[in-house]
């Protein structure tokens, strides 16, 4: 393995490492704190329980993680393409780093509403870079599988971000269940699995190989 290619590995390996720690995190909040119901709280809100430095610390990780992908994408790059890709997967690495330092509550507090735009951040920055890869991808026929994968999976995050949204509405002024904690908890599934792909992605000797391939135009 060359040296550049060892670093963008170690750059994966490190943001798969950072996601990894958020999903393994997160689960064990369900276990370890059951005074939230993964059904209509927010995954956000056990930052303000017992166990508050562990969800804190899920999103810093996660953040840095996400960043070290981001860092992954430029290093795979030969010229100043990709640039959208690496901004859009940066900003959300901020986003979820911003979302941990300052946590939610029931109040509108200048905290909680930092929280709601780092989390905003990182809702569109996913999605727009989802959408981002899989356009770029659309563009290489050798990759039409990955091309696939790549607008299955942004058509998915885009669809549980709005059944996320809507859940988040719904209850307002109406007699409908309050299901924002499962669709959201959907979504960070989505984000997940997404991210997971490209870190994937960059490992792909088509992408490390072919540069252009990241170059997305949106």
């Amino acid at each position: 393995m060359s040296e550049p290619s060892s670093k963008i590995d170690r750059t994966t390996i490190l943001g798969w490492a950072g996601v990894t720690y958020f999903v393994v995190a997160v689960a064990t909040l369900h276990f370890v704190d059951p005074s939230l119901s993964p059904v209509t709280d927010a995954i956000s809100d056990y930052a303000n329980g017992a166990w508050g430095w562990l969800m804190v610390s899920a999103f810093v990780v996660i953040g840095i993680g996400t960043l070290f992908l981001a860092f992954g994408i430029h290093r795979s790059l030969e010229s100043r393409g990709g640039g959208t890709l690496v901004l859009l997967t940066s900003l959300a690495g901020i986003g979820f780093v911003v979302a941990g330092v300052f946590k939610s509550d029931t109040s509108f507090t200048l905290e909680a509403a930092i929280h709601i735009v780092g989390s905003l951040l990182v809702f569109v920055c996913l999605v727009a870079g989802s959408f981002a890869l899989a356009r770029s991808s659309d563009r290489i026929e050798e990759m039409s599988d990955s091309a696939r994968q790549a607008r299955s999976i942004a058509w998915l995050l885009l669809f549980t971000l709005a059944l996320f949204l809507g859940s988040i509405a719904a209850p307002l002024g109406s007699h409908l269940p309050n299901l924002v904690g499962l669709t959201q908890r959907v979504f960070v599934l989505m984000m997940v699995v997404w991210l997971m792909f490209l870190g994937l992605q960059i490992r792909n000797s088509a992408l490390t190989n072919h540069p252009e391939t990241l170059s997305p135009k949106i």
